[in-house]
């Protein structure tokens, strides 16, 4: 059955891999002359990356927290960019990338600060968390992303916009509202929150109703 299971999920891969090398062939077909500006690749990992000017905004959809698995959905795309060479390489980028699922939580990293921010919500988890490694992922997250706001105070102009797209999550019934925790620790940098939008709201297994929104920050250094 596993086996089974694993076939199914490779196809449902496959599949999404052609729609959207689909949708990329028609947008290069018929929208290539619209496209007004050059780009430049920075860095692999926005916690390094480093500018010689500041920008005037960014629009981001950081991994979502345990929303998926990021780097196996993805695979094939890796594969064919070549960014991986086999699926051993893949617990390393795991490994190396924002601690957003319990697959990020390994002996390849050291155990994260627990922001104040957080330490309530990892104090909930730890003796109900079906898995041990849901409250490091937890204290996790919130530590890399603090990093990340910490590279855009840099990059980004005084005045300057920063556009966010996330959604909430939950473990064992605990609500982790990631929207309110990132607004938190945004604050910190400069970013005032001055606008918000709910996209969509959902329900969980345990039917809690999450939500998906866009967060407008402006910097304010």
């Amino acid at each position: 059955m596993q086996r089974k299971r694993e076939k199914t999920e490779d196809f449902n891969i496959l599949l999404h891999f052609i729609n959207k090398l689909d949708e990329i062939i028609y947008d290069i077909e018929n929208h290539s002359e619209s496209v007004q500006s050059d780009t430049s690749f920075i860095h692999t990992d926005a916690r390094q990356a480093v500018l010689t000017h500041e920008v005037d905004c960014v629009i981001t959809s950081p991994p979502y927290l345990n929303g998926t698995n990021y780097i196996r959905n993805t695979k094939l795309e890796l594969k064919l960019l070549d960014f991986v060479k086999t699926e051993k390489c893949l617990p390393n980028l795991h490994s190396g990338g924002i601690m957003a699922g319990i697959n990020s939580v390994s002996k390849r990293r050291n155990i994260p600060t627990i922001l104040d921010e957080v330490k309530g919500y990892v104090e909930q988890l730890d003796p109900v968390a079906y898995d041990k490694r849901i409250p490091i992922m937890v204290a996790g997250y919130f530590y890399d992303m603090d990093i990340v706001f910490n590279k855009l105070k840099q990059i980004i102009r005084n005045d300057g916009i920063f556009v966010l797209d996330i959604g909430d999550s939950q473990f064992a019934g605990i609500h982790i509202p990631t929207d309110a925790i990132l607004s938190e620790l945004a604050m910190k940098h400069g970013f005032r929150l001055y606008d918000e939008e709910t996209l969509r709201t959902r329900r969980s297994k345990n039917q809690m109703l999450l939500s998906q929104k866009v967060l407008r920050y402006q910097l304010r250094k």
